[in-house]
């Protein structure tokens, strides 16, 4: 399997870009709707309005690139197990739900919040804008892509390694460069493993690092590591 890490970051920074711009479209037209209300017009307005329901219909091309992550996850796991649909279907859901949570919902919040506060103190909608990347910046919002890649995908990894025989061999794949943390170190110099002998390992489940890590454990493929990204050399590098 070819490394697909910048793959997935370049997605991940292509969903905060839409993000973004949904965002400002947003908060420029709530600025010009109540640019002429007094305070209490404001105020009565935004109590009607939901934002969250307003962004979730502004970020489909966004959640279309999510997506798009999840399928080319899927499609680069090698493995000799089929996950059952319903399992499938169950983290599928779990995932939309994550990004549907800390995207719209907690985005929206800030941007209420910035609205209400950017108005009542007479700042430009580019002041408020950059309130709200205060709190969520595309940096951050590309991190919680990442991040919620990694969890479908580790997600997925224990549930096949529970399916699979015994004697499976595991590997964890990924970059091995100045980037790559202490943790994913050890992982990697582990060479191929059992799940028993994962388990029993100090790391204790097929996890990775998570945040923004480009690193997985996946079922060996017996007739090509190579091509999934193993190096058998890396066991024995000190790094």
């Amino acid at each position: 399997m070819a490394d697909i890490s910048f793959e997935l970051e370049a997605l991940s920074s292509d969903f905060a870009e839409k993000v973004g711009q949904a965002r400002d479209e947003v908060v420029e037209g709530l600025y010009v709707a109540m640019e002429d209300m007094t305070p209490e017009e404001r105020m009565i307005f935004l109590g009607e309005i939901e934002v969250a329901t307003i962004m979730t219909g502004k970020l489909t091309n966004a959640m279309g690139i999510y997506e798009e992550g999840i399928r080319r996850s899927l499609e680069s796991t090698f493995t000799t197990a089929t996950l059952p649909e319903s399992s499938l279907q169950t983290l599928l859901n779990q995932a939309r739900n994550r990004i549907s949570t800390e995207v719209t919902g907690r985005l929206s919040n800030e941007m209420m919040d910035q609205i209400v506060n950017g108005m009542a103190t007479n700042k430009f909608p580019s002041e408020i804008i950059g309130e709200i990347d205060s709190a969520l910046s595309p940096k951050q919002l590309e991190t919680l892509i990442n991040t919620t890649y990694n969890q479908f995908n580790n997600a997925i990894t224990n549930q096949l390694a529970e399916m699979l025989p015994e004697n499976t061999k595991f590997i964890y794949i990924g970059p091995f460069d100045a980037k790559t943390r202490d943790e994913c170190v050890e992982r990697i110099k582990m060479g191929p493993s059992t799940r028993v002998q994962i388990l029993k390992s100090k790391f204790g489940n097929f996890n990775n690092a998570i945040w923004n890590c480009r690193h997985k454990w996946e079922e060996m493929d017996e007739e090509d590591p190579a091509g999934q990204g193993y190096n058998e050399d890396m066991e024995t590098i000190d790094a």
